[in-house]
């Protein structure tokens, strides 16, 4: 069954954060260019999932950075070209994260990192839901319409 995210209640605390999701997501690339090289050392990953962890990384930054540079986002279903992974890519990654942050919080409610996180990965994944059937992901549609605004903020100001 699709999670669409009209239907997640109550909606996720840190949706209207967006610097808080652009500088998760460039902590997940820096995390992974510092760590995966070691994991691949070890054993612990190959090195096509170095390369994937990172690909899938990198395009999640590409897609924040264009958000708050309020830059057009590519059509949905051809954002691999444009960003380096696909949606699906992007939403099995956030699913994953979100457990992960999930799970950390409740090992340890008290990290003064824990609840932020977890409270931003939701938002992460959330985002890259549609918001309801044959609907755009509701990053695409919110970061749209805030551009819309924008100009509208702009030619009220020229006039």
């Amino acid at each position: 069954m699709r999670t669409f995210a009209s239907d997640v209640r109550p909606y996720p605390a840190r949706r209207d954060d967006w610097e808080g999701c652009h500088r998760l997501a460039e902590r997940i690339l820096f995390d992974r260019q510092a760590q995966d090289p070691v994991s691949l050392e070890h054993g612990r990953l190959t090195e096509e999932q170095v390369k994937t962890r990172a690909r899938i990384a990198g395009a999640l930054v590409t897609l924040w950075n264009r958000v708050l540079d309020f830059q057009a986002l590519p059509a949905e279903l051809d954002c691999s070209e444009d960003l380096g992974a696909s949606l699906d890519e992007l939403r099995v990654e956030m699913q994953a994260l979100r457990k992960w942050k999930q799970a950390a919080l409740a090992a340890d409610p008290s990290h003064p990192d824990a609840r932020a996180d977890a409270a931003i990965a939701e938002a992460l994944w959330w985002h890259l839901q549609p918001i309801a059937p044959q609907s755009l992901s509701h990053i695409w549609i919110a970061q749209d319409y805030a551009r819309f605004e924008r100009s509208q903020q702009r030619a009220q100001r020229r006039a």
